[in-house]
């Protein structure tokens, strides 16, 4: 059971300290509690399709990305999140097309450029691998 201050700090929080620190099933609750009261609310929508994509529900996080990104296009995390969904359930071009779409809005993102460059890497264009692996690289 979560604390009362856990309850009300979980959303104002990074989002990488409740994935690692929360239990992952009750985060999409408390998400999903938060977006019956506001279906728009934009930070509760990237924590539960981060949760679902940690817990292995590749299509929730996908629908829930896609949701996001009707609300902000711009949204970098929405589309690495969904890239990372994309990539597990072996859709690569789509993962491809979400990372450069990152890389787009941030070109600076590097989880981004090492996630295209696996993915270029399993379609056999090493070269372009390479080329985002070193932009990685640089980044880092």
């Amino acid at each position: 059971m979560m604390e009362s201050y856990e309850k009300s700090e979980i959303l104002t929080r990074p989002p990488n300290v409740y994935r690692q620190t929360l239990n992952v099933d009750n985060m999409i609750k408390v998400c999903t509690k938060k977006l019956l009261e506001d279906p728009r609310h934009k930070k509760a929508l990237f924590i539960r399709a981060s949760s679902h994509l940690k817990k292995g529900n590749f299509q929730a996080s996908i629908k829930d990305c896609n949701q996001l990104m009707l609300l902000d296009d711009q949204n970098a995390g929405a589309f690495y999140v969904r890239g990372c969904a994309y990539e597990k359930l072996n859709m690569t071009e789509n993962s491809i097309n979400d990372f450069t779409s990152v890389l787009s809005i941030d070109p600076n993102h590097i989880n981004a450029a090492y996630a295209r460059g696996a993915c270029e890497n399993k379609r056999g264009n090493f070269a372009k691998a390479i080329e985002d692996y070193n932009m990685a690289l640089a980044i880092d």
